[in-house]
């Protein structure tokens, strides 16, 4: 994949941005994700982007979903600028280093903090049958 050669100078501010700001964890598995979504008004995206045209900041947002670079987008008067596992994972590596996002912002695992949708005992499905998950694999509610 070449995610870089596909953004434009607006979406990598706005990434930059959110990869630097939003509140990351390093989940039981060691992987790295954020706290939760992380949202900012029009007025401010305007200001990050450097652009004041919010036509083309939704159409600029949109191609972010689409790489599966942020979750969202816009929102009535403000927009969802979560940045994914893969936008973490290609800011580190746009800043030239090659260990993990949890290494490059100096994460530690906090038991207490756990990613949206983490089930504490997840559910192991038995025997293989037609329509359900293979053995082993984790079910969330």
């Amino acid at each position: 994949m070449n995610l870089l050669s596909q953004l434009t100078r607006l979406q990598v501010r706005v990434l930059n941005y959110a990869c630097e700001k939003v509140d990351k964890l390093v989940t039981t598995a060691g992987l790295v994700t954020t706290v939760s979504s992380m949202y900012v008004d029009i007025a401010t995206l305007k200001i990050i982007a450097g652009h004041d045209d919010v036509h083309r900041l939704d159409r600029e947002f949109d191609h972010l979903c689409g790489l599966g670079l942020i979750h969202h987008g816009f929102r009535d008067q403000v927009a969802d600028i979560t940045p994914t596992p893969l936008a973490l994972h290609l800011c580190v590596r746009c800043q030239g280093f090659l260990g993990s996002p949890v290494e490059f912002f100096k994460l530690t695992h906090d038991a207490s903090l756990k990613p949206p949708g983490y089930l504490k005992e997840p559910m192991i499905r038995g025997p293989k049958k037609a329509g359900d998950l293979l053995p082993g694999l984790t079910h969330f509610a």
